[in-house]
């Protein structure tokens, strides 16, 4: 019943983004789609997981809890399928703009 501990964010793919200016707009696009990519895989794989869970005799006593989790995960991959999409358009925008 003790509250987790707070847990530091570490991203490599958000400390390369943050030092964007020093590679090509290209270079930065292909790490966005390439974790988008990831971030679709992921989504499958954690559907698979869910309908599995769904299936019976699977029931369980712990099944709520487990699809609690799952659907957390499902939640945070898709906000950052989302701030792919944004990102990778801001990132066009930005190449626009320098080409002028």
């Amino acid at each position: 019943a003790v509250p987790p501990e707070p847990q530091p964010q570490r991203s490599e793919l958000l400390l390369k983004l943050s030092l964007g200016d020093r590679v090509s707009f290209e270079t930065c696009q292909k790490l966005i789609r390439d974790y988008s990519q990831q971030c679709e895989r992921d989504l499958s794989y954690l559907s698979d997981i869910e309908s599995a869970l769904r299936e019976p005799p699977q029931e369980h006593r712990d099944q709520p809890y487990w699809l609690m989790t799952l659907r957390h995960g499902r939640a945070v991959r898709e906000a950052e399928l989302a701030w792919c999409s944004e990102t990778l358009e801001h990132l066009r925008r930005l190449a626009a703009e320098t080409k002028q």
